[in-house]
């Protein structure tokens, strides 16, 4: 009798009742200077939800109590949804005060790439995690990708390592580059390693479910710190 392997039936205990469990999202933050890392080839590479990145519309210093705690907007899911945040932006710049406008400008829609990566220096070094990657990044991966010399950078035994670049600060004085090193790489020198890798990918398309807009509203009035009917 052929069994499920277990890394199969680990992900889908994982699944299982997702929409009670709150699910924290391991984020990877790119700090000054250049960063060393690699982009994971998703579950399904080349599929609509399982490839190696989720376009993504995400809201940020939505609550008063959890002001670092990103929320997706409903838009990412099917741009037809009304999205609570996006309302109550609009009424914040309707009022015309200063203090309401710098906060719908905090709290404005920004489009990031989720993907997964594999950190290679620091104290994440060697950890499946997430980076919310900006377009340029995203663009530049691609950009590889039809690149004779390069090609499909988040191949896992043929792909490149990234060194990504990140100067300035703030929402607009921010800037970020993508090179990617002289030779092809594995993840792992163990195949073993790279499979075992592989199979703990973040669920990216967990980006895609939102929670409910009773949820959304009581998160923006601080009257809860986490989603139970979807999101992360």
């Amino acid at each position: 009798m052929a069994l499920m392997d277990r890394s199969r039936l680990n992900r889908y205990d994982a699944q299982a009742g997702s929409n009670t469990t709150f699910i924290k999202v391991p984020f990877f933050k790119i700090g000054q200077g250049t960063t060393r890392l690699r982009v994971l080839p998703g579950q399904e590479p080349g599929s609509v939800d399982k490839d190696f990145f989720v376009l993504v519309y995400l809201h940020y210093k939505v609550s008063p109590t959890k002001p670092t705690v990103p929320v997706v907007c409903a838009k990412t899911k099917d741009p037809r949804l009304a999205c609570p945040i996006c309302d109550y932006i609009k009424k914040l710049k309707e009022s015309g005060d200063p203090a309401d406008l710098q906060l719908a400008d905090d709290m404005g829609q920004r489009m990031k790439y989720a993907m997964g990566v594999i950190p290679l220096e620091g104290e994440d070094t060697g950890k499946p995690m997430v980076f919310m990657a900006p377009k340029k990044i995203w663009s530049k991966i691609i950009a590889l990708g039809g690149d004779p010399d390069y090609g499909d950078v988040t191949h896992p035994y043929e792909g490149f390592d990234l060194k990504i670049v990140k100067t300035g600060t703030g929402k607009k004085g921010t800037d970020y580059d993508c090179l990617p090193v002289r030779n092809p790489s594995p993840i792992a020198s163990d195949p073993a390693e790279v499979e075992e890798i592989l199979s703990q990918q973040f669920d990216l398309w967990r980006f895609k479910v939102v929670p409910s807009a009773e949820e959304v509203i009581a998160f923006l009035n601080g009257e809860i710190d986490r989603f139970t009917t979807d999101g992360f």
